[in-house]
């Protein structure tokens, strides 16, 4: 506590980790300023807590084996908290509320069908919202609907044209299960299969990644957990070894999928990710391309950096080991990396230090500096960067995995 007019400070409230504690901002005093709402990851998961003025009682507000996912409304008036989460199935996501004074359960409002990503924006007093729906198959829709009920009064978008000329082209859908890379651990994961699919044959797999603490590329949703504190001193380490787990278990498992057609790419976390499992694993990962990414992790800012892997001088060998550069010595397959020369979020710094590595070890690759670019690759080519690389990805693939069945 701080007083005012003389500057004094009280500390009332400590919560201490192992690993680490995320910063949040959702510290909000209500009952009349009695209890402030709090943020943890205390017992494993994202969670919301009641804390008391004085710090010394804290009541759990959002229980369950879950995280929160998001918080959209402190309703302190009618006493609940409105937010987003998904207990069964990480890939999704669907509005719930929970009492404020901790009592009772949660209380899920969005209809169990259908399934996939619904997101609201909620009215001041909480009665109504505009939701929109979507799930990988489904375009989105979007409505008005009242709460608690869900009701819908009115339907802004159905977006049927568009499921329509879906069935025209040949939509391929997107097939999500999980992948058990063992000791008790299941990746979810999705697959879209090319069309005229033939089991009987064998087809290249590319896999998209980020692999970073508190990203997700698994997501139901119309567009392209507990783990996170696993990962404390081991960035790119674990990730990549549970990545590479997950491969060898699908080639086990999907007979159609070519071993020797295996192609990775990824953007920031994720393109140091694509280098890692390139480098690392060269007998499972032909090809990578990776973009934005982290070569070094000696090279990024300090609040993510430290926040996951601690000080340099008390990680050494993880901040070595977990960096891709690390590894350079050992590429055997394709590589292509691109990077923007103004990217003020990952350094070009680290894309020419590691051509620099490259070339030490005498390893081919190709490389795209976009000049001007940011960490979006934008400004570059007069703000063409980011067709350019689609359209330079698409021909890297496509001369160095061969496509198709066979």
């Amino acid at each position: 506590m701080a007083t005012v007019k003389t500057g004094a400070l009280n500390p009332f409230f400590t919560e201490r980790s192992d690993t680490w504690i995320n910063v949040h901002n959702h510290m909000t005093w209500f009952d009349n300023g009695q209890s402030f709402l709090w943020q943890s990851e205390e017992d494993g998961y994202r969670h919301f807590y009641r804390v008391t003025r004085d710090g010394t009682e804290k009541t759990l507000i959002t229980k369950g084996d879950y995280d929160v996912v998001q918080m959209l409304k402190f309703d302190t008036d009618n006493g609940w908290l409105y937010f987003i989460a998904s207990p069964d199935n990480p890939t999704q996501r669907y509005l719930f509320r929970e009492r404020i004074d901790g009592m009772g359960q949660a209380e899920r409002l969005t209809p169990h069908e259908p399934s996939g990503t619904h997101s609201y924006r909620i009215s001041g007093d909480s009665s109504l919202a505009f939701h929109s729906f979507s799930n990988a198959n489904t375009p989105p829709s979007y409505d008005l609907v009242e709460l608690p009920s869900h009701r819908v009064i009115h339907t802004g978008e159905d977006n049927a044209a568009a499921r329509a000329k879906m069935d025209e082209v040949n939509f391929q859908k997107t097939e999500f299960f999980q992948i058990d890379i063992g000791q008790g651990v299941e990746l979810p994961a999705y697959i879209i299969k090319p069309y005229n699919f033939d089991p009987s044959k064998k087809y290249p797999a590319l896999f998209y990644v980020y692999g970073e603490p508190v990203g997700q590329t698994v997501r139901d949703v119309w567009k392209k957990s507990l783990w996170r504190h696993h990962l404390h001193h081991n960035i790119g380490i674990y990730s990549s070894e549970d990545q590479s787990a997950a491969v060898r278990k699908l080639l086990e498992t999907r007979p159609y999928i070519d071993a020797d057609r295996i192609a990775v790419t990824g953007f920031s976390g994720g393109g140091s990710m694509s280098l890692n499992l390139l480098f690392r694993y060269p007998d499972l990962y032909k090809l990578a391309m990776a973009g934005g990414f982290i070569s070094d992790q000696l090279l990024y800012d300090t609040v993510y950096q430290e926040r996951y892997m601690g000080l340099p001088e008390q990680n050494p060998e993880g901040y070595k080991n977990g960096s891709p550069i690390t590894h350079v010595e050992n590429l055997q397959g394709h590589l292509l990396i691109y990077h923007g020369t103004q990217d003020d979020n990952c350094h070009y710094q680290n894309f020419e230090n590691l051509v620099q590595a490259l070339i030490k070890h005498n390893k081919q690759f190709k490389a795209v500096p976009y000049i001007g670019g940011t960490h979006a690759l934008k400004s570059a080519g007069d703000g063409q960067g980011t067709a350019h690389n689609l359209k330079t990805k698409t021909w890297y693939l496509m001369n160095n995995i061969p496509p198709g069945a066979r």
